[in-house]
């Protein structure tokens, strides 16, 4: 409750549908490949349709610099979930922990 004005507190709410979440992660992706070193990346998703939703953002993805598209310059694979789990445990990836970013670069 909010002491001051008698109501109640202010909650944060979750981003709704086309804010532009998977745009700013693929920029985010896109500057931690070119500027900050990063060698690939590993964006996930919870529903198959939003599998093909962010493989179609990085797909239309243009660079701010040189305007090409995304898939022009990297990889990107969409992986079913046991070829991710199989990846990780490749990349000794204990399953129980948190994953960090990883999309493979040419």
């Amino acid at each position: 409750m909010n002491a001051r004005y008698g109501r109640p507190a202010a909650r944060p709410t979750p981003d709704g549908d086309g804010s532009g979440k998977t745009i700013a992660a693929v920029t985010a992706i896109y500057r931690m490949i070119k500027f900050g070193g990063a060698r690939r990346a590993l964006f996930l998703v919870d529903r198959s349709n939003l599998g093909e939703q962010a493989e179609k953002e990085f797909q239309n993805y243009r660079t701010p610099d040189d305007k090409r598209k995304f898939t022009e310059l990297y990889k990107v694979q969409r992986l079913t979930q046991v070829r991710v789990v199989s990846a990780l445990r490749q990349a000794g990836h204990r399953l129980d922990r948190t994953v960090t970013v990883n999309i493979p670069a040419p």
